[in-house]
């Protein structure tokens, strides 16, 4: 876990060092403790980059071109539903026998 300064963490949140310390002593600022040399700490986020979304939608004739747009439309609602950022949407046209 990635701790930073009280001091760190009021200026990147605009606050001035007394309001953040405030917010410490008033238990309002979530995870923050003291360390064993006393100094209060917050800890950080540090997410990993969010996954991308690919969506593949295909069918199997040019016959079926709008069943193809339907599709990856359908698709990108379900995502989107989900909170889910699409990156990218991949079509394609082509029959499963060979």
């Amino acid at each position: 876990m990635k701790v930073i300064k009280l001091s760190t963490w009021a200026k990147q949140n605009g606050y001035s060092y007394r309001g953040a310390y405030n917010r410490f002593n008033a238990g309002r600022l979530e995870g923050a403790f003291k360390n064993e040399t006393g100094r209060i700490v917050v800890p950080v986020n540090t997410r990993e980059p969010p996954l991308k979304t690919i969506i593949y939608a295909r069918v199997s004739s040019p016959k079926q071109k709008n069943d193809l747009e339907r599709q990856a439309e359908r698709m990108v609602q379900f995502c989107m539903a989900r909170g889910w950022v699409v990156d990218q949407v991949i079509k394609e046209v082509a029959s499963g026998t060979q």
